[in-house]
This record gives C-alpha cells, structure tokens and sequence, in this order.
C-alpha cells in the first residue's frame, strides 16, 4: 500500500510541472507585448482621427462650393431679372412709340382726307356757291361763286340732348317769312325760315342774346342753326331757293 503522504506529494509535484510555460515570459518580453498592443492602439485611433478629419474637411469644402454655386445663382437670377425687366420696358417703349407713330400717320391721314374731302365737296358746288356751316367753330360762311359774302356767329344742336345739327350736304329747298316752329315741348316764332333737311334749317333766334363760342354744347337748339335776325335778313334776301348747305365739324 502507498503511503498517502508520498503520493499526494508526487501529484502535486506533476500538476506544478504541467502549468509551468514550456519558454518562460520574462518581464521585458511582457512590456514590450502591452507596447505594441498599445502602439497599434493609438495608430488605429491616429487613423480614425485624420479620416474624419478629412470627412469634416470635405463636408466644408462642399458647403463652401454649395455656398457659392447658390451665389452664383442669386447674381445671376439678379442679373437676368435686371436684363428681363429693361428688355420690357425697352419693348414697351418701343411699342408706345410705334403706337404713337401709327396714330400720328392715320390723324394726318384723316386730317388729309378730311381735307380733300372738303375740297372735293367744294369743288363740286355749281358755281362755287354754297352755304358753309361750321359746327367746331360755330360759324356760317356764304360764299358766292367762291369768295365770301358773310361770316356769322350761330348756335348749333344741343350736343348734351343729342339733338346735334345733321352733317352732310344739303340745299335749302324753301324759305318762309313769319313762321312758328313747332316740335315737341316747344314753339318758337322766327322772322325768317330757310329750311334745309327735312324739319332742320337756318332761321334767326331772337331770345338768344349772343352766338358762337360753346353755347350750342349745354345750350344749343333742338338742332336747327340760329343766327341773329340781321345775319337771317341778309341771308334770306341773297341766298335763293337751291343754295346748297354743307354742314361739318
């Protein structure tokens, strides 16, 4: 039998020699393994540190090439607003003063025509011998064989009634002393009548006390031409049955 003491010396003895490193790890050896654990540790932590760096740089770099791209894009749309809006008023400019030529042309067109008109009209009166009314200046011309006779104030129509004076080209187709004119809401007594279309002609107007300048605007007739009762006289005396009357503005 084995002595109890001996053999528990012998088994502690194995279980000691089987722990024990086959190469033994000095303390240098064990320093020098935690130095590069920890060299490798601030090399790794080195390589996060200049990559975000780099990430921050980039990110900066980016906002400051966004910050001036968006600049740019501001002057620009500055730029192009300035440029659109003058381009307008160039062209509104330009449209306005087109306009302004295109209506001086057709005025002096119609002032031409308006002209010839007139002296066509003229021209064909038998022996240049007409009555001329002239309702922008309010005035009455009898020529004879073309030169002028008489020149009188009148009053025309009554332009705010629309009872206006009729334009055109007529002849006096009848004369008549002592005559009461009769239409509706009026009655008018006059010396001398010398009708010229239908219901409308020349005759005096005694209750006016003058003529001309922009009576017959507020105040004008109910579309005959009235003159004094002396201009009336000399008119119904000179100017026979057949006078031809041209009424225009």
């Amino acid at each position: 039998m084995k002595n109890p003491v001996t053999y528990a010396a012998a088994v502690f003895i194995m279980s000691a020699a089987f722990f024990i490193p086959s190469h033994p790890v000095s303390a240098n050896e064990l320093s020098n393994t935690t130095a590069e654990a920890s060299d490798n540790d601030t090399e790794e932590i080195a390589g996060i540190s200049a990559t975000e760096k780099a990430v921050s740089e980039r990110i900066e770099a980016e906002k400051s090439a966004i910050e001036a791209a968006y600049s740019g894009i501001e002057q620009a749309a500055e730029i192009n607003r300035f440029t659109s809006d003058q381009t307008i008023a160039d062209r509104i400019l330009a449209e306005k003063k087109t306009i302004a030529a295109a209506r001086e042309d057709i005025e002096k067109a119609a002032e031409y025509n308006k002209e010839k008109e007139y002296s066509d009209i003229v021209e064909s009166m038998p022996d240049h011998t007409y009555i001329d009314i002239n309702l922008t200046s309010q005035t009455l011309t009898y020529y004879i064989n073309g030169g002028v006779t008489m020149v009188s104030d009148i009053v025309s129509g009554n332009v705010s009634r629309n009872c206006d004076t009729p334009q055109g080209v007529y002849q006096i187709y009848g004369k008549q002393k002592s005559r009461t004119l009769r239409g509706p809401n009026y009655e008018a007594y006059v010396n001398y009548w010398m009708p010229f279309k239908g219901n409308y002609g020349i005759h005096d107007a005694t209750w006016r006390s003058s003529f001309g300048g922009d009576i017959y605007q507020t105040n004008g007739s109910h579309g005959c031409v009235n003159i004094s009762k002396t201009t009336a006289a000399i008119l119904y005396e000179t100017a026979p049955v057949g006078t031809r009357v041209f009424v225009h503005l």
